[in-house]
């Protein structure tokens, strides 16, 4: 049995000019937009099937070409820095439902000074993750000038998207059709290693569950007893396909629930996770049982 659910990711930039002697910030409204959303390129995505972290070095240039998804770096990258002036994370707790990390980065003085129209952040592997032009309030790219006597602070935040909608499935098992009912999980909970690829933090935070009673809504989880173990990731990372699968085993003595197994639940880098059966599936020590579960991603549109 094999089960999917997607989600998707978005970035937003911001820019703060100060004056190094004053510390005074020079208002640049005018031609800057307050916010800079960006395309998550396709090196970037793949980088979410890995374990590296995600925003870790922002970098600015001077190249207009706009953005398209096989861009692997900058068009004309003339600084960088991973100093970290401030980093938080959190959830929106209405829709559109996303959770969030936001940091920093700080270029010193006159470290970025120059006609800057492009940005971008790159992973602790140091592979390009998003990459934006530098837009002005209606969108349309422009250029922002950094003097030799100021810094730059440029906030990025990542954001992911669960899918609020359920997606449900017939899927046969041991001669049985199963209703599977597959649906996010506490999207109001940012979930453990959120800066870094789906694959981290496995085997401490992040686990796979079988319970005996049924799912919960989209703010929780299943109810009942319970049987976890450690990920188990199926294979490697395949570039361009988006996606990992996790696989949730029981051996003959676990999941031996008397109401039969109702849900699972599976909590990664990128999200909470959880499935209902219809009718529940029945497990004895006489069997072993072997499900996974693929999660998938891509860039979030409206």
């Amino acid at each position: 049995m094999n089960l999917e659910i997607n989600t998707a990711v978005k970035g937003i930039y911001g820019f703060t000019v100060v004056n190094a002697s004053t510390g005074a910030s020079r208002y640049i409204g005018e031609f800057v937009a307050e916010e800079s959303p960006n395309l998550i390129v396709t090196s970037g995505l793949n980088q979410i099937g890995s374990g590296n972290e995600l925003i870790y070095t922002c970098v600015v240039g001077t190249d207009s070409t706009p953005t398209t998804l096989s861009m692997t770096a900058l068009g004309n990258q003339i600084a960088t820095t991973n100093t970290q002036q401030a980093s938080t994370q959190g959830t929106q707790s209405t829709s559109p439902y996303f959770s969030w990390y936001r940091r920093t980065f700080r270029f010193g003085q006159g470290a970025a000074a120059g006609n800057l129209t492009e940005v971008g952040v790159k992973t602790s592997g140091g592979v390009l993750f998003s990459r934006a032009l530098i837009v002005d309030s209606a969108g349309s790219p422009t250029t922002l000038t950094i003097l030799a006597d100021e810094y730059l602070d440029v906030p990025y935040e990542f954001r992911m998207y669960p899918d609020t909608m359920d997606t449900i499935v017939t899927v046969p098992l041991n001669g049985t059709d199963y209703t599977c009912t597959l649906r996010s999980a506490n999207i109001n909970t940012i979930p453990d290693y959120f800066n870094y690829g789906i694959s981290s933090g496995l085997g401490s935070y992040n686990t796979t569950y079988f319970y005996s009673g049924g799912i919960g809504s989209l703010t929780g989880g299943p109810s009942g007893n319970s049987y976890y173990h450690n990920h188990n990731l199926v294979g490697g990372y395949v570039n361009d396909t988006f996606e990992r699968v996790f696989n949730f085993s029981a051996g003959l003595n676990n999941a031996n629930f008397n109401e039969g197994i109702n849900s699972l639940y599976l909590r990664t880098a990128k999200g909470y996770f959880q499935v209902g059966f219809s009718p529940s599936i029945p497990k004895t020590s006489y069997m072993t049982l072997s499900l996974n579960l693929t999660i998938k991603w891509a860039n979030y549109v409206i």
